[in-house]
């Protein structure tokens, strides 16, 4: 299982740079089979993003309709305040990043296809 930041979502879904793009799509699809986590942390900064660069809102809801159907992670309070302590440490330079975990109890499997992937990537060109 891998986490991805939002700025290789951000890469993958919008051309800004055509390099980071194509790095961020052959990343995304080189996972998809041994599967990958998507924080809800992921799915707002996505979506904020996706806002702030003015995407047609059509396609931001067809994008965030395929993003939801990714395997999914939240986070408690408890955990919030585990980010936090780890963070302080690094004068929270890095707290989102710190929020973003897999609980040791917690059987998270690959439920989504390449297909999957491949719709959502090939979507957001349009």
């Amino acid at each position: 299982m891998i986490y991805f930041d939002t700025d290789v979502w951000i890469h993958s879904l919008v051309i800004q740079d055509e390099a980071k793009h194509k790095h961020a799509n052959d990343l995304i699809v080189s996972y998809a089979q041994k599967g990958y986590i998507i924080s809800t942390l992921n799915l707002q900064e996505i979506l904020f993003v996706l806002g702030k660069l003015k995407i047609n809102q059509d396609q931001i809801k067809t994008i965030a309709e395929d993003l939801f159907q990714l395997n999914t992670i939240g986070y408690s309070l408890n955990e919030m305040k585990r980010a936090y302590a780890i963070a302080k440490q690094m004068s929270f330079k890095q707290i989102n990043d710190c929020i973003v975990f897999i609980r040791p109890s917690q059987k998270i499997t690959a439920k989504n296809s390449l297909r999957l992937i491949k719709r959502i990537l090939a979507k957001s060109k349009n």
